[in-house]
């Protein structure tokens, strides 16, 4: 999780990897060529994972700029990276939850 929260984007073949760095809003590039699953397509529709489809993807899509970092939670010493991914599962909870549910709270 350093290496993904200290990189300017990430580049994967799928999985895990690319959605960590999604979680932590890094810029993320896919180069699975299978069948893409939920949670990569919930991520493509958010865009916060881009599918490389074709060589020319390259060029077209990746955003080749220095990624800025929020470190606002330096001083608070939270781990940017877990406090990224539970805002997200939170986030991904809420958006599916019916409307009947109870609300969740982080603590």
């Amino acid at each position: 999780m350093n290496l993904i929260w200290n990189a300017d984007l990430v580049i994967s073949g799928g999985g895990t990897m690319n959605r960590e760095a999604a979680a932590m809003r890094v810029p993320v590039y896919s180069i699975f060529r299978g069948k893409i699953g939920a949670v990569d397509n919930y991520l493509v529709r958010e865009g916060r994972l881009v599918l490389l489809e074709k060589v020319e993807d390259v060029r077209k899509k990746i955003d080749m700029v220095r990624r800025q970092r929020d470190t606002r939670h330096l001083a608070s010493g939270a781990s940017p990276a877990l406090t990224e991914i539970v805002e997200n599962i939170v986030s991904m909870v809420e958006y599916h939850r019916p409307a009947a549910a109870p609300e969740y709270s982080v603590q």
